[in-house]
């Protein structure tokens, strides 16, 4: 309020205007005028009697503020209603708000209802912050919807095409195309025309979990068709698709960059996703040493084997959250059990201890026996 003090005082008692008050006080000629005029509609007095403190010039100033002016107050949607309504196929702003003005039609105006509903929608608590690394990633996924394209003006035949989109992280340069079909092919032919449109390829590849591009979906070790692996790996790039049962979808991929802006720092995000933030390679690789040698081991293979580090690192973190299920003894025997047979993945430790492997003896070689002779059993002198 010390500022608004100063703006009255050179005001009342210098005569000064606007901008010249501006200048003094460090302020926007706006904020100079809103502030004047806010106390002309509250009748305040210059000099202010010593009974008006902080508090009470405040309420005096902005008591009103947050009500809508004017002869009339529009009757206020149901934002939450509004928030749920959207996540539904199809629906958008502009529905909702046609629904709105037939049921009120002295509401807010359209853009003025898109305007309260995003203030609204900021207040909500922030998903994750996402920051891409220029060239590390490239978001891959087909619309949800097939377009409908003429393909003979005469006759005026129609045909379904789905729609490929592929968007940068860290720029949201973005590629589209229409193609007849979801197979491999044109989903293979669909990367590479988008990474020559962009002039390079990314560090990773991140699909939605698409049947085409992606085998087995888990969030901590996918099974990714070897095809689409193979083209990955031709361009010196990984494949790591999104969570399960989470699919992104187009509105989403171009969502990333725009709507992380109001991510105001670590601090203000859910406590969830403050957990999934803390976990760095050096934890761990502390955590994996501190389950046991074994654990250690076969993670600082996996973390050396796979192509982008984020791979190994999802596989490391299901294997050291299974302590929680199967306990710290049974998880190391069982990432033992995996370094004996070759197997460095989050979904072979995860057999091994849902079949109970783990409990069992490894073979330590062959069996040892006896020499067997029999005619039909040709010997090393057969080919001297």
């Amino acid at each position: 309020m010390r500022r608004v003090r100063e703006i009255l005082r050179y005001r009342f008692e210098q005569g000064l205007g606007h901008k010249s008050i501006a200048v003094r006080v460090g302020a926007a000629p706006s904020t100079v005028r809103e502030t004047l005029r806010r106390a002309a509609i509250a009748e305040l007095s210059w000099p202010l009697g010593d009974d008006v403190s902080d508090a009470v010039l405040e309420a005096a100033l902005y008591k009103a503020a947050g009500t809508k002016t004017g002869h009339r107050r529009s009757p206020e949607p149901d934002w939450a209603q509004v928030h749920r309504e959207l996540k539904r196929k199809h629906m958008t702003l502009q529905i909702l708000w046609d629904e709105y003005i037939s049921r009120y039609p002295e509401g807010y105006r359209y853009s003025r209802f898109c305007d309260l509903y995003r203030g609204w929608a900021m207040k909500l608590p922030v998903t994750m912050r996402q920051d891409h690394a220029a060239g590390d990633k490239l978001f891959v996924d087909y619309a949800g919807d097939t377009v409908t394209v003429v393909v003979d003006r005469l006759s005026g035949k129609t045909r379904q095409a789905h729609l490929f989109v592929a968007v940068l992280g860290a720029s949201s340069l973005s590629y589209a195309q229409a193609r007849w079909s979801e197979t491999l092919p044109d989903w293979i032919e669909c990367h590479i025309l988008a990474l020559e449109y962009f002039g390079g390829a990314p560090a990773l590849l991140v699909p939605d979990n698409a049947k085409v591009a992606i085998i087995k979906a888990c969030h901590f070790d996918p099974q990714v068709n070897r095809t689409y692996c193979g083209m990955a790996a031709h361009y010196g790039s990984a494949v790591l698709p999104t969570r399960p049962r989470r699919p992104f979808g187009v509105r989403e991929m171009f969502g990333f960059a725009v709507g992380n802006k109001f991510a105001k720092g670590l601090c203000h995000v859910p406590s969830a996703h403050r957990r999934f933030a803390d976990w760095t390679i050096e934890r761990i690789q502390r955590e994996a040493s501190a389950m046991g040698p074994d654990v250690a081991l076969l993670c600082e293979r996996i973390l050396a084997d796979r192509p982008h580090p984020e791979q190994g690192f999802r596989a490391c973190l299901g294997i050291i959250r299974l302590n929680k299920s199967f306990g710290r003894d049974r998880v190391n025997a069982a990432c033992g059990r995996a370094l004996e047979i070759g197997a460095r993945t989050y979904g072979s430790v995860r057999s091994i201890l849902d079949n109970h492997l783990d409990r069992t003896a490894a073979s330590n070689g062959a069996a040892p026996h006896e020499p067997i002779h029999h005619a039909n059993i040709r010997g090393p002198r057969y080919y001297h």
